[in-house]
């Protein structure tokens, strides 16, 4: 069988431009957020109104208030309600953007941006450059694989020095349960290094989620 090395280095030169050419958009789009800058994920099928949503918007709506813009990926559920939160404490701030959500081509297309800037990237990876290089602290609602997978992203960038170190709070412990049990059972095992064992705390309470990420993000 022949194959097309020619062809194929092509194909690869392209995507390397066209994920530069989007990392260098969103770079831009991020230089015009007013910083500090603390990202949200969470699940985009959430539940209208629920819990974690009512505690996303509460949040959003804390952190603009207190200085902080609000980053999260281009989908609903949890998402949207960060944003919304976020933009309900903006009247009175300085014309910047204080909330942005980052979608993907394909993925995001039909996004309501009702209450946020909104930028789509190429690919995943692009956005999760985005998402976890320029924030000061992280917080994670209950949500699927997306959410998991930028979970565990951060904790291997802390791991191994890929990422600045900064708070990342789990919301929702009873969600959140059987994940934290599989960590601390990979400590005890020594597959995880001890000393990693505080990359993140879990917490069901919005005032010690905002309390967590502020004193760190304040300084």
């Amino acid at each position: 069988m022949k194959l097309n090395c020619f062809s194929g280095t092509l194909s690869s030169i392209s995507k390397a431009v066209s994920n530069s050419y989007h990392l260098a958009r969103g770079i831009c789009m991020l230089s015009r957020i007013h910083a500090p800058i603390v990202s949200i994920f969470g699940s985009a099928c959430d539940k209208k109104d629920g819990e974690y949503e009512q505690a996303a918007y509460a949040l959003g709506k804390k952190f603009v208030e207190n200085n902080i813009s609000v980053l999260t990926g281009g989908g609903p559920g949890t998402m949207i309600d960060a944003n919304c939160g976020a933009q309900s404490a903006v009247k009175k701030k300085p014309k910047k953007i204080w909330s942005a959500g980052i979608g993907v081509i394909g993925v995001d297309d039909d996004f309501d941006t009702k209450c946020q800037t909104f930028l789509a990237v190429n690919s995943f990876s692009v956005r999760k450059i985005l998402l976890t290089r320029y924030s000061c602290g992280f917080v994670i609602f209950p949500g699927g694989i997306g959410t998991v997978d930028e979970f565990f992203e951060l904790l291997n960038g802390f791991k191994h020095d890929k990422i600045e170190r900064c708070p990342v709070v789990l919301f929702g412990s009873e969600y959140w349960k059987k994940l934290t049990e599989w960590y601390h059972d990979a400590i005890a095992a020594g597959f995880i290094n001890k000393k990693h064992h505080d990359f993140f705390i879990v917490t069901d309470d919005v005032q010690q989620a905002f309390d967590s990420v502020h004193k760190y993000c304040a300084k």
